[in-house]
């Protein structure tokens, strides 16, 4: 082989070994399966993104337009009021005066119901907005269980909770309520209100008479707090009474010697039971008609402790003079 054949081959393998003259077997990396795969998360993250930004924008532009055509509305067209007191006195033209509500302006509810909550008579409040525009108010209404009369001759009422409160409506169907006498009122510490202390176990008390003892409880005119306790720590003490009045001897013409009914602040119910029994069984009667120069009673429920294995309730009658009344 000539030199001039030697030197063409050698020009020939250098050629062929060129990166150009290779051949090329590796494809794109954005053929590939991952790349494929990376490339479709891609567009569905900005398309994620893109849909979220538009939906929040909608949200707003809705919340906007509803608000704005809202007030428009309430500008044009008075807020109709639905008054629900769930059996209770007050009603929409009570509610309406005492919150002073403007029916052609946009109403505040937190303010509103605020402003229920502000009468002791008012025990709870909802205030709701329908999305038609109504208004509508739910209130639950303290009831009274008795009464108090103040020295300028004004009535006010007591909840079973002790609250206590003016009331109109309740001014004519006060009949059946009994009276305090010797309260003691201190201050809510929840509600802010004037408040009867420890009322939960003497609303016991007149609720028990009221149901189950209700011929005695019709014959009651006075509750006196003169020996009931005002700290709850002392209502089990002994001394812990509640001394009930009834009615005057021309009201009362059967029962005209009893001058006043002490019973246990704590077991009422026995001595409801004792006092029921006698009137039942004749011998209530009885003792009234002893001759006595006593012109009254006061009737006593005591624990007889002379056998303490067998210790028991008994109803004591109290002769009073005009000295001792």
């Amino acid at each position: 082989m000539s030199r001039k054949q030697n030197h063409q081959n050698l020009i020939e393998q250098m050629h062929s070994k060129e990166w150009r003259a290779l051949p090329q077997n590796v494809v794109l990396s954005g053929d590939t399966k991952s790349g494929k795969r990376q490339r479709v998360y891609e567009i569905l993250r900005k398309f994620s993104v893109a849909l979220l930004v538009g939906g929040i924008a909608s949200l707003l532009a809705y919340v906007w337009i509803d608000m704005m055509s809202g007030l428009s509305d309430e500008e044009k067209n008075p807020v109709a009021v639905h008054f629900e007191n769930n059996g209770g006195l007050l009603d929409e033209a009570w509610f309406r005066a005492w919150t002073e509500f403007d029916e052609n302006e946009a109403p505040n509810l937190h303010h509103l119901r605020n402003r229920l909550l502000a009468h002791p008579q008012i025990y709870a409040a909802r205030v709701l907005r329908h999305p038609d525009g109504m208004l509508r108010i739910d209130v639950l209404e303290r009831k009274p269980i008795a009464r108090l009369e103040d020295d300028d001759s004004g009535v006010r009422f007591v909840a079973a909770d002790g609250v206590v409160f003016s009331s109109d409506a309740w001014a004519v169907r006060q009949s059946g309520l009994p009276i305090l006498r010797d309260v003691r009122l201190a201050i809510d510490a929840k509600t802010g209100f004037d408040c009867v202390p420890v009322m939960a176990k003497l609303a016991d008390f007149i609720e028990t008479a009221r149901t189950s003892y209700r011929k005695l409880f019709e014959e009651w005119d006075t509750i006196s707090l003169r020996d009931f306790p005002s700290d709850e720590r002392d209502i089990a003490r002994p001394w812990s009474l509640i001394s009930v009045v009834p009615f005057a001897a021309v009201q009362n013409p059967g029962h005209a010697k009893i001058r006043e009914y002490v019973f246990s602040a704590t077991r009422f119910r026995e001595d409801l039971k004792l006092l029921a029994s006698a009137r039942a069984n004749g011998t209530w009667d009885m003792v009234l008609s002893a001759p006595t120069r006593a012109p009254a009673y006061r009737v006593l429920f005591i624990t007889n402790r002379k056998n303490p294995m067998k210790e028991f309730r008994e109803m004591r009658l109290i002769p009073l003079s005009a000295e001792n009344p």
